[in-house]
């Protein structure tokens, strides 16, 4: 196990036998759009669907579908990772196609793509199956432009998932209140140093669970803005540089503390 896999859709042949595939914790596995396994699938590590090869690189942030003709089961430490780039199912969002029973747990992470800034209230169908058995613990958001964070919530029927927009915000507006500005830098120098944050509340702006440096460059590009204004595009004013000077200060006395 371990590191990362891409599977390649092949139109003469599918992964098929008569045994099963485990997807190791700490393995990867990306599905190419349209790959059929035809085993029962379990995943332990993380299961991404979606990607596209040139010749110098791949592009593992593409919306996709895939299928499994088989039972496919979570662990409670497995991710199943979601593109959002749009409203157009397998072509702008990902979708897995279960034929078969889906047993669900662990994670479900969500992240949009190609600069999509969904609106509240628009849903996502991002699996299906023959039947749906369980639910995930947690769900994580991403944008990977870090520029904004949102409300996800997942609604379960006997035969799919389907993801629901709650509430969307500025990455830095840590405070919900549709502007980024001091009060939100007071959250952030709070929370600097903490580790394993599921939202954006303590000040983690890009989503990757610890509060640091990264999330005080996202609150600097930010800081002045509202919701609106950032969503219209409009350029966002440049930090003053006592704001640098009191965020060094605050890092310095973070690590001592260490």
């Amino acid at each position: 196990g371990g590191g990362r896999t891409a599977v390649y859709q092949n139109p003469t042949a599918t992964i098929a036998g008569s045994g099963s595939i485990t997807i190791d914790n700490g393995t990867t596995v990306n599905l190419e759009n349209a790959t059929l396994i035809a085993v029962d699938t379990e995943n332990v590590g993380r299961l991404e669907i979606g990607f596209e090869a040139s010749e110098v690189a791949i592009d593992y942030t593409v919306a996709a579908e895939a299928t499994i003709r088989g039972a496919f089961s979570q662990a409670t430490v497995g991710e199943f990772a979601v593109h959002l780039g749009g409203l157009q199912q397998s072509t702008e969002y990902d979708r897995l196609e279960v034929i078969g029973l889906a047993r669900l747990n662990g994670t479900i992470e969500v992240q949009l793509i190609d600069s999509f800034l969904p609106k509240v209230g628009d849903t996502f169908q991002v699996l299906t199956a023959t039947s749906v058995v369980g639910t995930f613990d947690q769900i994580v958001t991403i944008d990977e432009t870090n520029m904004f964070d949102f409300d996800i919530t997942a609604a379960y029927t006997p035969t799919e998932v389907i993801l629901k927009i709650d509430d969307i915000f500025l990455a830095a507006d840590f405070d919900r209140d549709d502007d980024v500005d001091g009060a939100d830098f007071m959250i952030l120098q709070r929370g600097l140093g903490l580790t394993m944050q599921s939202d954006n509340t303590n000040g983690d702006a890009d989503g990757d669970g610890i509060v640091g440096a990264t999330d005080f460059s996202i609150w600097q590009s930010q800081v002045g803005s509202t919701f609106a204004a950032m969503a219209a595009s409009v350029a966002v004013p440049e930090p003053t540089s006592a704001w640098l000077l009191v965020f060094a200060v605050m890092a310095v006395k973070s690590r001592r503390q260490i």
